[in-house]
């Protein structure tokens, strides 16, 4: 019986020194795991440094301020051809530093030295088709054209509505159908009008997900024109499919651009729940610290 009760101690014993050697080693990972995060706003307002866990996401500090630019964004170097650091996705695995990017604002000179100089310009463009929809029926306004208008009564700006020179067909499926034949053949067909992005700072660029894609009138305003040095931030209504993707295929056309996270909006909601919808909106502008004009 001693001899048992003397086995059972000295394995006792032997658990209890695995147990406190594992929670050592395990202090001493979890101590070793821990990197720094330097944010360097590159002459803006101080951002402090976090201390981050490996392999898990910094969340985002905030946007610095500096007089007289406006700021784009925290990216992973100073080169002109730098990634963008993703907060939602991108880990911490050294220790790293991430660099504030500006764009300078446009500025109007006057013979009158007392006037302020001209903000930041935004442009509100967006591709909207009202008629016949799916799941909200016959509707006067377009899902993206009513989250368009509730973007510029947050963020000021200018809207423009891309319409297509031939108006699509009223019906559902006539306009299905010709749309998907669009898509087939890549098509880029004619709009009614433009406008000189070139004159604007922000770009909020809005349109329907029409499977899993940018509607072709989409393509032929966005393969008209320069984007470099534009923030572009896409929106878009949709009935369950999201952004599908269509950022990155934004990130790949609009080359020069700095092309911000989307928001998504259902159109049954857009249509049918303003609130919510609105509520959604102004969400989103504050990630970015955007909704202060009215």
């Amino acid at each position: 019986m001693k001899r048992i009760t003397s086995v059972l101690i000295a394995i006792l014993l032997i658990f209890a020194a695995i147990t406190l050697t594992a929670c050592g080693n395990s202090a001493t990972r979890f101590d070793d795991a821990t990197y720094m995060v330097t944010f360097d706003s590159q002459g803006g307002s101080a951002i402090e440094s976090k201390t981050v866990y490996s392999g898990n996401i910094v969340i985002n500090p905030g946007n610095p301020t500096r007089e007289g630019y406006y700021f784009i964004g925290w990216y992973k170097s100073t080169e002109e051809n730098a990634e963008e650091w993703k907060f939602a996705t991108d880990a911490v695995t050294s220790n790293i530093t991430l660099y504030a990017r500006w764009k300078e604002k446009n500025s109007s000179v006057s013979d009158n030295a007392d006037e302020t100089p001209s903000e930041t310009k935004i442009l509100v463009v967006y591709f909207s088709r009202a008629d016949e929809n799916y799941s909200v029926g016959i509707i006067e306004k377009g899902n993206t054209e009513i989250i368009a208008e509730i973007i510029k009564e947050n963020v000021g700006g200018t809207l423009f509505h891309i319409e297509r020179a031939t108006a699509y067909p009223a019906t559902y499926k006539d306009c299905t159908d010709e749309a998907k034949a669009e898509q087939n053949a890549k098509a880029r067909p004619a709009i009614k009008a433009d406008v000189n992005i070139e004159d604007y700072d922000i770009i909020f660029l809005g349109y329907p997900i029409w499977w899993g894609d940018l509607p072709m009138p989409m393509y032929s305003f966005i393969e008209n024109h320069d984007w470099s040095g534009k923030v572009v931030y896409p929106f878009v209504t949709h009935e369950g499919s999201g952004l599908s993707g269509t950022v990155s295929t934004l990130k790949s056309k609009l080359v020069g651009a700095a092309v911000k996270d989307g928001l998504a909006v259902r159109g049954a909601t857009a249509q049918n729940s303003r609130d919510s919808a609105r509520q959604a909106v102004v969400s989103w502008l504050d990630d970015f610290n955007l909704g202060s004009e009215k």
